[in-house]
């Protein structure tokens, strides 16, 4: 899905894939800011950490219940 990105080379907004490919243009640009995307990964890779993070926590409180009980 495309975002409203800006396209350096022309300086303008325009909807730009991930990949790089304008909608707008119908051609690949490569000097535009991809930081919507960038951002969605970061916030995609740190949920990922901290579920990751709670579940071994979870699994770790669990172990050492079972060995005092």
């Amino acid at each position: 899905m495309a975002k409203w990105c800006f396209n350096y080379e022309s300086g303008e907004y325009e909807y730009i894939e991930k990949d790089g490919f304008s909608i707008d243009r119908g051609e690949y640009v490569y000097n535009w800011d991809d930081s919507e995307y960038r951002r969605k990964e970061d916030d995609e890779r740190r949920n990922t950490t901290v579920q990751s993070s709670g579940q071994f926590m979870n699994f770790i409180f669990f172990y050492l219940l079972r060995m005092f009980v």
